[in-house]
């Protein structure tokens, strides 16, 4: 008896093995992807705590530092032998920028003098401005966010650009400002004209972060109007140029 027997063609196992292969690298990106994804989700969550926790140390009025001294010239860290409370520094709040093409923020004490005479009935950046607000260089914290992402852009509700953001406390109550503005300073920045811009204060602020995949993970840190470290939020998915 003749027994007929059928083999693969040569065409056959050249597509089988071109179809496995499309499958597999599939199946790698996927997973690639969803890694990636996965990391950007958690340091945008980091990120997003670390700045809900510089809020409350505001809203909190606690200076984890201590002895700062302040003086008509300049804002200094006092000695051992300063004596509590005979300083007429006041802790403000703080400084954050967003260091833009990099993934690193800088977070900065802010400090001022009391006057002599504080403007009575004022609006509160008249207030803020009246005790000379400055950061202190030594008060400085570097905050990076893991897995290599990046500050792509900033923007304030306005539309003008910004990547720093100014979270001060009324001197007179607890009332939180935020102040969104532009700078490139790596020194001592003094905010005594952001504190009296209305738009830097009266408008939301935006801060874009890019995944180390580029525009397939995208995120922004939102500032909201509210007061309360809830007002700080973390966005997913923006769109380029939205909301930065």
């Amino acid at each position: 008896m003749e027994t007929n027997s059928h083999g693969f063609t040569i065409i056959e196992v050249m597509m089988f093995l071109a179809i496995s292969s499309l499958l597999l690298l599939g199946v790698f990106l996927l997973s690639g992807n969803l890694i990636n994804g996965t990391r950007f989700t958690d340091s945008i969550r980091g990120l997003e705590s670390f700045l809900q926790r510089q809020y409350e140390e505001v809203t909190s009025g606690v200076n984890p530092r201590g002895q700062q001294a302040c003086s008509s010239s300049a804002v200094t860290i006092g000695g051992a032998s300063d004596t509590p409370g005979t300083s007429n520094c006041l802790l403000l709040g703080k400084v954050i920028i967003f260091r833009v093409g990099t993934d690193t923020i800088d977070s900065y004490d802010v400090v001022g003098s009391e006057p002599a005479i504080p403007p009575v009935g004022a609006s509160l950046g008249v207030l803020l401005q009246s005790y000379s607000p400055t950061t202190v260089l030594q008060s400085h914290t570097s905050y990076t966010v893991p897995w290599d992402a990046r500050f792509r852009a900033g923007k304030r509700g306005d539309g003008a650009a910004a990547n720093a953001v100014a979270l001060l406390r009324s001197p007179t109550s607890s009332q939180v400002e935020a102040y969104h503005f532009a700078t490139t300073a790596t020194g001592v920045i003094s905010l005594w004209a952001v504190v009296v811009n209305p738009v830097a204060s009266a408008t939301t602020g935006s801060y874009c972060i890019d995944g180390q995949d580029g525009a397939i993970n995208t995120a922004a840190i939102t500032f909201g109007r509210a007061q309360g470290s809830t007002a700080i939020n973390a966005v997913f998915d923006v769109a380029a140029g939205v909301p930065c």
